[in-house]
């Protein structure tokens, strides 16, 4: 998480992190990325192959 933050601010101003997994995300995972990547969790991820739309 730390390392997509550093990696995303640092290198590509004005840009936004998608951080995508089959699992879910801790509570201490949310609160470090939440204002700075899009995170997608297993359930989340179900809904957009769906064809829900990815409301960011």
């Amino acid at each position: 998480m730390r390392n997509l933050i550093g990696a995303v601010h640092s290198a590509y101003d004005g840009h936004i992190g998608i951080l995508v997994t089959s699992n879910t995300f801790t509570a201490p995972a949310v609160d470090e990325g939440a204002e700075r990547l899009i995170l997608i969790d297993r359930d989340r991820l179900a809904r957009w192959m769906d064809g829900d739309q990815l409301i960011v």
